[in-house]
Order: structure tokens, then sequence, then C-alpha cells
């Protein structure tokens, strides 16, 4: 019975571990970051605005290690920055994902004059499947910015 005990206690303890929240933005979300929380790729394309978070909410929240948080293209292009705000740990990396969803097949298009997209120096992440498109006549600052200090 002790071992039985002992099974169910260390199942409960670690059943968390590992496996982080799944969350949508879109272009057009007005959703808070706990309110755009869904449980597949699947379910952010068909969300609704409301039950999205945008790309501003975004940049402004933080998320865990094992987070997974999906972009849609079904709400248009990003116009700005994408800021990556959080990094994962040894094992449970976040995954950052762009969605072929669009018309076509077609991926998140993000825009912006600067930097599309902006690490800050996290670590343990993983960004994927999105269409980059600079628009500022500044050579020096476009595409994916990687900063940090090699650890």
């Amino acid at each position: 019975m002790k071992r039985f005990l002992f099974l169910i206690l260390a199942v409960l303890l670690f059943a968390g571990q590992g496996w982080g929240a799944t969350y949508c933005i879109k272009a057009t979300g007005t959703a808070t970051k706990d309110n755009a929380v869904v449980a597949d790729a699947a379910a952010c394309t068909a969300v609704a605005d409301t039950a999205a978070m945008s790309l501003a909410t975004f940049n402004a929240s933080t998320f865990s290690a094992g987070d997974t948080i999906y972009f849609t293209a079904t709400g248009g292009n990003f116009t700005a920055t994408v800021t990556l705000p959080s990094g994962g740990s040894s094992g449970s990396v976040i995954t950052y994902q762009g969605l072929a969803d669009g018309t076509d097949g077609a991926r998140p298009i993000i825009t912006a004059a600067a930097n599309l997209i902006r690490t800050n120096s996290k670590s343990y992440i993983t960004v994927s499947g999105f269409s980059l498109i600079h628009t500022g006549t500044n050579n020096g600052d476009i595409g994916v910015d990687f900063t940090g200090n090699n650890t």
C-alpha cells in the first residue's frame, strides 16, 4: 500500500513538469495572456480575436519553460518587431511557432523597419515558421537579432 501511495504522489508531483501552456497570438487579437490559452495549433487557427493575444500583449508578457506560443496568419500581418519576452531552460525550451494557416497555407508575416524578431539574450528558445519582410532602409537592422553572451 505504501508503494502505491508513493507512486500516486510521484505521478502528481511530476505530471506538470516539462509540460507548458499553449498560447495563441493574432495580429488582430484582443485577449489578455490568461485568456489566450488554447489546446493546440488547430485551436489557435480557429480562435476568435477575443481569445488571442495581440503582439503588444505578447511583447509585454512572460512565459515559462515548456510553453508554446503559436502565431496565426489568420489575423493579418504583424507590423512591429516581435520581441521574445522569455527563454526556457535546459531540456525545456519555449517554442515560438508560426502556423501555416493563412490563405494558401501562408505563414504569419512580420513586417517592420528595424529588427523583425529580437531575442534579447534569451536562451533555450525555438523560433520557426515566419515570413519576414524588412521595410526599412537601414541594412544594419534587418532580420532576426540574436544577442547574448554565449552561455
